[in-house]
C-alpha cells in the first residue's frame, strides 16, 4: 500500500505526502529485511529532485547525479527491464 501511495502522491506533486510514505516504506524494509525496496525509493528521490530542481545549473547536476544513483541500484537487482 505505501508503495502505492507514494506513487500516486509523486504523481500529483504532493511531494510532502509522498515523502512520508517514502520513509515509511524504508523503515519497513529495513525492518523486514528487504533491500530492494531501495530501488523504488531511490528513484523517487531522483524524480523528486527533478521536478524540483531550480533553475541553477547546481541543482539540475544534483538531480542528474541522483538519477546515476538510482540507475546503478540496478546492477544486480534481479529486475530486468527496469
Amino acid at each position: 500500500g505505501r508503495l502505492i501511495r507514494l506513487q500516486a502522491r509523486s504523481a500529483r506533486a504532493d511531494f510532502t505526502a509522498a515523502d512520508e510514505h517514502a520513509a515509511a516504506v524504508d523503515r519497513l524494509a529495513e525492518r523486514h529485511e528487504r533491500p530492494l525496496v531501495a530501488v523504488f525509493t531511490a528513484w523517487y528521490l531522483a524524480l523528486r529532485r527533478a521536478a524540483t530542481a531550480g533553475p541553477s545549473a547546481g541543482s539540475h547536476d544534483r538531480a542528474e547525479a541522483t538519477y546515476r544513483s538510482a540507475a546503478a541500484r540496478l546492477d544486480g537487482a534481479g529486475m530486468p527491464g527496469l
